[in-house]
């Protein structure tokens, strides 16, 4: 069979350029490239499970928060009651001995009680 000089093809047979992964021996500088490659890799890896963790922490905590919220709020809606400030009244009788609360949005009743000793220095 004929062969084309310039391109060590026989004549009659198509020729094409093709790539193929085949093994190759490691030099010292491709071992070096590869050894910083990973060592950027590694780096990069760390950064990424330090920030995931914060996250993870950030996250854990906003949900505790959230979670807690929840049960107080279950708790008032379960109760039917909900503590609020609540503008009073405070009713000194030095005449009787007394000290009486009165809720300025009701007018009830909240406390009535004899006079202490602190209640003196108040």
């Amino acid at each position: 069979m004929p062969i084309d000089n310039q391109t060590s093809t026989p004549v009659g047979v198509g020729a094409v350029t093709i790539t193929r992964h085949l093994p190759c021996p490691l030099t010292l500088p491709r071992k070096m490239e590869l050894l910083d490659e990973m060592a950027s890799h590694n780096q990069e890896y760390n950064r990424l499970e330090r920030h995931k963790k914060e996250l993870v922490d950030n996250t854990t905590k906003a949900m505790k928060h959230r979670k807690a919220q929840m049960d107080k709020i279950s708790d008032t809606v379960a109760q039917g009651i909900e503590m609020k400030p609540i503008i009073c009244r405070k009713e000194i009788d030095y005449i009787h001995g007394r000290i009486t609360v009165i809720r300025e949005d009701t007018g009830e009743v909240i406390e009535d009680r004899a006079l202490e000793e602190g209640d003196m220095k108040q």
